[in-house]
């Protein structure tokens, strides 16, 4: 799979244990009026290519454990609040 300059390898959910109280509070703290009840956190391994479009990763590099951190909005859909290391 490629998009944006991204080969996608591998993706997982991280495991209830990462939805803790800790991780509830820090992702909370990200904006300010915000109390989100419900968190997933994932895992992806993917290769960038020479023409990515996010200028934080890297060209032709690889990254494994990529987190990807989202919350359940009011309308039961689910949004993307934090990603990286």
């Amino acid at each position: 799979m490629q998009e944006s300059g991204c080969i996608l390898k591998n993706i997982r959910y991280a495991g209830d244990k990462e939805i803790n109280e800790k991780n509830l509070k820090w992702i909370n703290s990200l904006e300010s009026k915000k109390n989100y009840k419900k968190i997933a956190k994932f895992l992806t391994d993917f290769k960038t290519t020479s023409n990515v479009k996010n200028t934080t990763l890297n060209p032709n590099d690889n990254y494994t454990n990529y987190e990807w951190w989202l919350v359940k909005t009011k309308d039961d859909g689910w949004e993307i609040v934090s990603r990286g290391y």
